[in-house]
């Protein structure tokens, strides 16, 4: 990797991969995407992609020829602004901006207090959460819904979400299981 400066400016710009490196490596993308193709099981996906003009198999197999992926490409804006919890620009994901988070929560932690592995737990997501909030370079957290004292999955992810968005107020990542984000849905229809 070397670093260059851009417009005459102080600040630096990652350069790892050449111009001719990069196009290389669309090309062959483009030509896996095409003749390989990828498995989606969503579907809501499978309609709109085979409506686009995508070759759906009955294996949910699903090639999109190159020319639907460069329409794709240029039709997507230039950058989206995520905001903090505070209505402020937070992250410009623009052409050439990169940005550092950390992941708020996990299956096991070192203890702070007593260098022991342990279990995560959710008040393990409130301090994490904290320091993060706290740290100048770390702009994101991303997080799972690892709660090893929450007896059901289910609340786990609320939960920890719930404790990451007190105690923070930047820009939050949050993915769970699919079992768990049906149940939660399943769950949240029959309290309705």
């Amino acid at each position: 990797m070397f670093f260059e400066r851009t417009n005459g400016k102080s600040q630096s710009e990652p350069r790892i991969l050449s111009p001719e490196q990069l196009k290389k490596i669309h090309q062959t993308i483009l030509d896996v995407i095409a003749n390989t193709g990828m498995q989606i099981e969503e579907p809501q996906s499978l309609e709109l992609l085979h409506a686009a003009g995508a070759n759906v198999s009955n294996t949910k197999r699903v090639k999109i020829p190159a020319h639907l992926v460069e329409k794709a490409i240029e039709q997507a804006p230039e950058q989206v602004i995520l905001y903090n919890r505070k209505g402020e620009p937070a992250m410009n994901l623009g052409q050439n901006r990169f940005y550092f988070g950390a992941h708020g929560d996990c299956p096991e932690i070192l203890d702070p207090l007593t260098c022991q592995r342990r279990r995560f737990f959710a008040e393990d997501a409130a301090i994490t959460a904290k320091v993060c909030d706290a740290l100048p370079n770390i702009e994101f957290i991303s997080l799972n819904g690892f709660a090893d004292d929450c007896t059901d999955p289910v609340y786990a992810a609320p939960l920890v979400f719930a404790k990451m968005v007190q105690n923070t107020t930047k820009p939050l990542g949050f993915g769970c299981a699919e079992e768990v984000f049906d149940e939660m849905s399943q769950r949240a229809g029959r309290a309705q």
